[in-house]
């Protein structure tokens, strides 16, 4: 969608980039974020109540993707989000080592899954602070940036596939902890 939206397109160029922030890219991911939370809910019933966790963190994710929160604490306060989010990162660490090790007894089948969603994410913001010095974008940005925003909403297609197919794999009688 960048390539084709090189700027000749006009608006059109401003809702296909995939860095740009109330465009259909950041759209389509917060979408694939709210359908995982809802898994991640159903599934909170069934496996543990951890899931719980994970959808309201999908929910917020979902929230700061569509509303650009991240980006406009950063404008306003004039330091990087990452560094200003890695409070609530670190939380996220702490949950989802909790998670594994719940599913690690309980249901293996979803653990590469749930690994390849953390590698994604975790890829996608290691690149993201090589993409900028401070406000200055780097010479290599564009090809970057077109692998991270990948990376992010490819962690969230896995996310939804992989709590949909654990949330169709479980039974309904499973107990929860």
């Amino acid at each position: 969608m960048y390539v084709a939206a090189d700027g000749r397109w006009g608006h059109y160029s401003r809702l296909l980039n995939p860095d740009a922030e109330f465009a259909v890219p950041a759209a389509w991911n917060a979408l694939l974020l709210i359908v995982a939370a809802g898994f991640s809910a159903l599934l909170s019933r069934r496996v543990t109540r951890l899931y719980v966790w994970l959808a309201v963190g999908l929910l917020v994710m979902a929230i700061d993707e569509t509303l650009a929160v991240h980006e406009g604490i950063e404008r306003a306060l004039g330091v990087d989000w990452q560094v200003l989010y890695a409070p609530l990162a670190l939380g996220a660490l702490v949950l989802a080592l909790r998670l594994v090790t719940t599913l690690w007894r309980r249901d293996r089948r979803t653990l590469p899954g749930l690994l390849a969603v953390g590698s994604c994410w975790l890829f996608s913001q290691v690149l993201e602070a090589f993409e900028w010095r401070g406000a200055v974008q780097m010479p290599h940005y564009a090809a970057m940036m077109l692998v991270e925003e990948a990376l992010e909403t490819s962690g969230s297609a896995v996310l939804v596939l992989t709590t949909a197919t654990a949330w169709l794999r479980t039974s309904s009688a499973s107990k929860v902890t």
